[in-house]
């Protein structure tokens, strides 16, 4: 049982929407937007693993993501957005081997964390992924994005990973089949003119390390 469920006894009813059945699929991204915009949390395939997803700009669904995902509230989600502007809007400055890494890798699955406008560090990716990109363009905010899985367990690769995990917790799962990468993401932080990999994964670490030549 999710953390969250044992945790509130006012269980949610789950929808898997299979975007390859459905015969709607804008109208599945529609449901999933106003499920966002209402403050709830939903899943979705990403080129890497299945993430959960909440307004980012919502602090009270971000507050609901941390307490689904049973996350400790001081480890920040990496936060999804449709392009670049999302930099101007949450990052304070772009060191020359940031924006290098941002030219070679985005959109795709490198999580970069830099310097953030309200102090400390944000985790910052563009993704390379239909269903979640046609979310971001639609919702037109960026999506708090950890990976599908409750704080120390493998990520979900599949829908139905997700619901054994979530259902009752979440409004919607979007079963767009199983990512093409089937890892998470690579995040790397820059410190001056070196590169950090807080976590290896799908862009292989030497790709990262190349970019300071």
């Amino acid at each position: 049982m999710p953390a969250f469920c044992a945790a509130n006894p006012y269980y949610i009813m789950t929808k898997i929407l299979n975007l390859a059945t459905t015969g709607d699929y804008w109208g599945c991204i529609d449901e999933a937007i106003c499920a966002l915009k209402a403050g709830r949390v939903i899943a979705f395939p990403t080129e890497t693993v299945y993430g959960l997803g909440a307004n980012a700009d919502d602090p009270a669904a971000v507050s609901l993501l941390y307490e689904i995902k049973g996350r400790p509230q001081d480890k920040k989600f990496t936060i999804l957005a449709p392009d670049k502007s999302a930099i101007e809007k949450y990052v304070d400055k772009i060191s020359p081997l940031a924006q290098k890494l941002i030219d070679k890798f985005w959109p795709g699955p490198l999580t970069l964390v830099l310097p953030a406008k309200n102090g400390g560090d944000i985790g910052l990716r563009i993704p390379n992924h239909k269903v979640i990109n046609d979310l971001l363009s639609g919702a037109k905010f960026p999506i708090a994005a950890p990976s599908a899985n409750l704080s120390g367990r493998e990520p979900a690769s599949d829908a139905e990973h997700v619901f054994e995990t979530f259902k009752g917790a979440i409004d919607i799962i979007l079963d767009g089949g199983s990512p093409p990468m089937g890892t998470a993401s690579t995040v790397a932080r820059v410190n001056g003119g070196e590169i950090e990999i807080l976590r290896s994964g799908a862009v292989p670490d030497k790709e990262i390390y190349a970019c300071m030549s």
